[in-house]
Order: C-alpha cells, then structure tokens, then sequence
C-alpha cells in the first residue's frame, strides 16, 4: 500500500503510510489475512499534512472444498443409480462466492450435478473465495452400472419346450456389459433354490 497526495500551491513534498500504526514509510506490504488499517499521509513543501484512514481486506487464503456422492450402491465399488455429485465449501474470511462440480471434463457447474449412464465416470470439484482464491479438489472416479446381466438358454432353447428322458445337458450364455459377471446360477425348481455355475465365464452347462 503507498499513499498519492497533491498541492496546487507549493506542491507535494512527501507520502507517506503506515500499517495498524506503525512507522510512516513510503509504502508498506500486507500479506497477513485479516482486515488491517492503513493511514496516509502527504506533506506538501509548506509543511502543511493531510491524513486519510483505509481498513484494507487481505484474502491470500484458498476456501476449503468437499465433494460428496449420493445414489444407490451395489457391490465393489459400484453404483445401480444414476449418482448426485454435490459439493460443500467454507471460507472463514471473505466468504465462499461460487462452489462448482464439473462431470467427465464437462463445464464447471452449480452443486448438486447428476451423473448417469452405465460406465466408469470422473467428478472433479471447486471453490472460490469472494476475494477469488481458489480451491480444486482432485477427480473422483464413479463407477455406475443400472443395468442387469443377461442370461439365455441355447440348449433346451429360449422360451421352447423340450421332453426328455434321462440325463439333461443344459447350456447357456450369460454376460454383462459394464461391471461384468460375478457369477451365475441356475434354479431346477422356479427360483426356490440356486446351483453355481462358476465364477465370470460366461459360457455355462450343467
């Protein structure tokens, strides 16, 4: 901060200020947060003073940020529902002005922000300050998968009726698109008990 002063008539000699009341000195530095008080000073060549009172505002300080996720969630890490990204701000001196969420490299947009479609998302989140610091909070990684495996018949097939006599091969294809099988079963009796078929593969016979 430097103090600017003028005389018309025998002209500025000296500006001068001073921090919270210290020495008068030709400018003096303000890094400390907080509001602070500076005089001015000038001196004309007469050796008449004026003096004027300034509170100055000093920010340096980012706010903090927060990002939080909400939706309905399934097994290792994953997500069955679309996913609410929200984020939560503080700043203890000039205030939060803006906190923003921003999906797969999208926009920086207003909180909450929804992420949907199955696949593997990223959420980056900010804040800043009204003195307009910033604060970015490093990407998250959203997985989300709403959608159900598929399973089909080939032997007997889909939907068909088949009469047997004896001992039965039953084959069939499973698959998932997105988080990929995690096992598969079959029922004998209409879904009142289950047999594994394995693990991933998605080929099967029993």
């Amino acid at each position: 901060a430097s103090a600017s002063g003028s005389d018309s008539v025998s002209g500025v000699a000296e500006e001068q200020v001073s921090l919270e009341g210290g020495d008068w000195q030709g400018s003096v530095e303000i890094d400390d947060d907080g509001v602070h008080e500076v005089q001015a000073r000038a001196t004309d060549r007469a050796g008449n003073s004026a003096e004027e009172t300034e509170e100055v505002k000093y920010d340096g300080s980012p706010p903090s940020v927060d990002g939080s996720f909400s939706g309905t969630r399934g097994d290792n890490g994953w997500y069955t529902s679309s996913v609410s990204a929200s984020v939560s701000a503080s700043d203890s001196l000039s205030g939060v002005d803006r906190a923003e969420v921003s999906i797969d490299g999208g926009g920086w947009k207003g909180s909450p922000a929804q992420i949907s479609g199955d696949g593997t998302h990223k959420a980056g989140f900010r804040a800043t300050d009204v003195a307009g610091n910033q604060a970015t909070q490093g990407e998250s990684t959203i997985r989300i998968d709403a959608s159900p495996p598929h399973s089909n018949f080939r032997t007997p097939q889909e939907g068909g009726e088949t009469w047997v006599s004896g001992e039965f091969t039953f084959e069939g294809e499973s698959s998932d698109a997105t988080s990929g099988l995690a096992g598969v079963e079959l029922s004998l009796n209409g879904g009142g008990s289950w047999q594994s078929l394995g693990g991933s593969s998605g080929d099967w016979s029993f």
